[in-house]
């Protein structure tokens, strides 16, 4: 045991080996009887002897023994060449045939190996006659209810069946063939049951995933809707506000256009009497030199005419002038002629 790796294993070793030391030495698992009260006599001191110390330790394991409910293991080895992880059934049948294991079994099931009590019996059979039951509960008549569930299971199984199935005063004893039976049974139900949880179960969950889906789709279609709602609401909106951006644009343009064009014409006109006077004043300007060119040319040719004039003038009186001149030295010289004749 103290080669053991499984810790209480190990220290169950180590409890018994430090008992047995200390009962080999006198120590602590030496027990001694105190002596009877008031005697005084010359073997109240005495040791007890190994005998009467194994009967009290035997005794005390017996008592204790007899407070639990023990279980005890047999130890089979599997294999004679003491390898981990191999069975061999040859050795094994072998061992439990001399052990009488198998002879004990086979004694077992010829009488009644399967025993319950009345409350264990009802509490783990009760599902093979539930019916029963509340029909006995209903009626004036009284039973147990263990009599009750054999009598429903007698209802369902042979007459040979039935006859391994024996009800006492405080207990209901089994033949194998009986107990595998009502095993059979009780599974037939308890897999009738299973399955009816399952299919109600499972129809729960069905109906609850169909409930959560047909909600997802509607919540989904309403959602949908909404989007198309919105893009829609949006689409009628943005074609809206085109159309009100158009107009305003449109407005827009034609004020922008119109005082463009007012600008323009503005401009035009501004620019139009601006040529229109710088024309006039060229025109006046040209005509103005011509006019002075004219005045001058004119004035150039009166004076002309008049300094030619003046000079004819001058020169016709210078000859008359000299005419006369002439006509007085003439008349002069005649006269001196005369004279001088």
């Amino acid at each position: 045991l103290k080669g053991s790796t499984n810790i209480f294993v190990k220290s169950l070793g180590d409890i018994i080996g430090g008992v047995e030391v200390a009962s080999a030495i006198g120590g602590p698992g030496k027990s001694r009887r105190a002596p009877p009260s008031g005697d005084n006599g010359p073997s109240a001191g005495k040791r007890l002897t190994v005998g009467a110390q194994f009967s009290q330790q035997l005794a005390e394991l017996r008592a204790k023994i007899d407070l639990t409910s023990p279980h005890y293991a047999r130890c089979i080895k599997p294999n004679d060449v003491l390898m981990p992880d191999h069975f061999d059934p040859v050795p094994v049948v072998d061992q439990l045939r001399c052990n009488g294991v198998i002879e004990a079994i086979r004694v077992s099931r010829l009488g009644y190996p399967q025993r319950f009590t009345h409350a264990l019996f009802a509490s783990r059979y009760r599902i093979l006659g539930l019916k029963a039951m509340k029909d006995s509960q209903r009626s004036l008549k009284r039973q147990r209810p263990v009599d009750v569930i054999v009598q429903a299971i007698a209802a369902e199984v042979k007459e040979d069946e039935i006859k391994g199935i024996q009800v006492g005063r405080s207990k209901v004893f089994l033949r194998q063939t009986a107990y595998d039976t009502i095993e059979r049974l009780r599974s037939i139900k308890i897999r009738s049951a299973a399955v009816l949880i399952q299919r109600e179960a499972r129809r729960y969950v069905v109906e609850r995933d169909y409930h959560i889906i047909h909600w997802l789709a509607i919540k989904l279609e309403s959602l949908v809707r909404r989007y198309l709602a919105i893009a829609k609401f949006g689409r009628m909106l943005q074609a809206q506000k085109a159309r009100c951006a158009t107009t305003i644009q449109a407005r827009v343009r034609s004020f922008v256009a119109r005082r463009h064009f007012q600008r323009t014409v503005t401009s035009v006109v501004l620019v139009q009497s601006v040529m229109r006077e710088f024309r006039v004043r060229k025109s006046f300007a040209t005509q103005k030199q011509s006019a002075t060119v004219i005045q001058a040319i004119a004035r150039r040719d009166l004076a002309v005419r008049k300094v030619a004039k003046a000079r004819e003038t001058k020169e016709s009186e210078e000859k008359a002038e000299a005419t006369a001149k002439a006509e007085m030295d003439a008349k002069t010289e005649a006269e001196a002629t005369a004279a001088v004749e």
